[in-house]
């Protein structure tokens, strides 16, 4: 297990991992540098959690932070969810929230 950065319980009580290669994968954005702890707080209390309009088994986690590190945008943070385990895919800021089925909301 020495290849996971971290795990925890998301707000639907899910245990969410992510490893060393997909946060290498994350950090190719520049903005996405030391945004560690804002990954956690968007899947521990996201503003609404969609389901991908591509597979069934993604969840994309969305919080809007006032200031980030390319002014005021959403992090989404991508999981996709095997056998009740989730793993994050990507996380990167956005400026909007994609159309699509609602699977949770604050």
């Amino acid at each position: 297990m020495g290849d996971i950065i971290f795990m925890l319980r998301d707000i639907l009580n899910r245990e969410i991992r992510l490893t060393k290669n997909r946060y290498e994968h994350i950090l190719e954005r520049a903005e996405m540098h030391n945004q560690e702890e804002r990954i956690k707080e968007t899947l521990k209390s996201p503003d609404i959690i969609k389901l991908s309009n591509h597979a069934d088994d993604v969840l994309l986690y969305y919080k809007l932070y006032e200031t980030s590190p390319v002014t005021r945008k959403y992090l989404v943070v991508i999981v996709k969810i095997l056998n009740g385990d989730g793993f994050i895919i990507t996380a990167f800021y956005t400026d909007k929230i994609k159309k699509g089925v609602t699977k949770w909301k604050k």
